[in-house]
């Protein structure tokens, strides 16, 4: 079954949100904050995503 990428990334998502809520300690009323520093890191990690900064050095090679 075919999934789309909004779907892989909500999972991605969700997994990493879990895993920063556990090695937390579980704290109560983190949800939020997990959840927002998990689209953080998924967005950074991005394969598909030029790498950090590449987009201002082509920028400057004009």
């Amino acid at each position: 079954m075919y999934e789309s990428s909004s779907n892989i990334r909500h999972e991605q998502v969700a997994r990493l949100a879990y895993e920063l809520w556990e090695r937390s300690g579980r704290p109560a009323g983190s949800a939020e904050r997990d959840w927002l520093m998990a689209e953080q890191i998924v967005e950074l990690l991005d394969p598909a995503k030029p790498p950090f900064g590449a987009l201002s050095l082509e920028a400057n090679e004009n």
